[in-house]
């Protein structure tokens, strides 16, 4: 059966979201800051004072943004703000955090931004929560940023929006990311198993393309003698185009070469046959960055050396460096507080 798919090109509306017109609302009721060992802290339920919201329409385009007194919600982290060790709150890598929402807000038709707004914006709630909630003397924690962007339209028609609500809010750390029909049960299978992760493959060859939610890199020597980085593209959509794993792309150049290219499971298989397989990891949300020890496929087991090239230790502590301001680096933004 033929398919025939037809193109639709958004575009952002004139009036767009500006931070310059931000109103800010402060609560009459504010929390208690939970002491970093309480139930709400380990739990991650702990929410700040206050949500930044802007609403859109298609007839009127963005409204002014509003920092106003927050519910209660509980969503996925997509970026972090750090308490550096010289007391400094940081953002990591804001622009092209914004970027991405934007790209991710367009494909499905949700209204365009600025992405350089939603990062004032973002600027602007930390500035007024964060030192409440992670005050000076706390160097070395953080806390997660949520941007969310929604359709907030009447009906359930398969059309795009006529209204939306961009809103921010930060919290503790939650790393809940299943959900009832999705893909939970499989990652089941490996717990049970007595791994920690899923490797997702694809296609008759089983390509390798990301760990979970994570995204999953492999350093290897070539026949040649070459030490490599490698990981899945880009250009195929089967990976998210994750902000660590450009910023693990970027370290690495230097020590090693980097290849981004399609490979798959046997490639990992061979290369620790032949014994240049030096090592794997896997990268996400806040500089999450871990090594691999064990990949189970086909009822075998590839052992992944941990210590031969302990790549997986030295960019976490190179990123670490960076966003808690122990190493300058243009990939950080202070926060100027309030």
């Amino acid at each position: 059966m033929d398919l025939n798919l037809c193109k639709v090109k958004t575009t952002a509306p004139t009036l767009l979201v500006t931070w310059s017109r931000l109103k800010v609302t402060l609560t009459h009721d504010p929390k208690a800051v939970p002491a970093l060992d309480s139930p709400e802290v380990v739990s991650h339920k702990a929410t700040t004072d206050h949500i930044l919201q802007a609403r859109w329409s298609a007839a009127k385009g963005w409204e002014d943004p509003q920092i106003v007194p927050a519910g209660s919600f509980s969503l996925g982290p997509s970026a972090s703000a750090y308490r550096g060790y010289d007391g400094n709150l940081r953002l990591f890598r804001p622009d092209p955090n914004c970027v991405r929402m934007l790209n991710s807000a367009t494909r499905v038709t949700l209204p365009g931004f600025h992405p350089k707004e939603l990062k004032q914006l973002v600027h602007r709630i930390c500035a007024v929560d964060g030192p409440k909630w992670f005050p000076r003397d706390q160097a070395g924690q953080s806390l997660c940023i949520r941007p969310t962007l929604i359709g907030t339209g009447e009906g359930l028609c398969l059309h795009a929006p006529r209204e939306g609500l961009l809103y921010i809010i930060l919290t503790t750390e939650d790393m809940v990311r299943a959900w009832p029909g999705g893909m939970g049960h499989v990652k089941d299978t490996a717990v049970k198993s007595g791994f920690d992760q899923v490797l997702w493959l694809f296609g008759p060859d089983h390509q390798v393309t990301e760990a979970g939610a994570f995204n999953f890199f492999v350093v290897w020597r070539t026949a040649e003698g070459n030490l490599q980085l490698i990981t899945a593209p880009l250009e195929d959509q089967l990976i998210l185009p994750g902000v660590t794993r450009r910023s693990i792309l970027e370290l690495a150049r230097d020590p090693l070469e980097v290849v981004e290219k399609r490979f798959s499971i046997h490639d990992i298989g061979m290369t620790a046959e032949q014994g240049r397989l030096l090592g794997a990891l896997i990268v996400g949300t806040a500089y999450f960055i871990a090594p691999v020890s064990c990949i189970a496929h086909g009822g075998h087991e590839i052992d992944v050396p941990v210590d031969a090239v302990p790549y997986a230790s030295v960019f976490w502590q190179l990123m670490s460096d960076i966003v808690y301001g122990k190493k300058q680096s243009e990939w950080t933004e202070v926060v100027e507080e309030e």
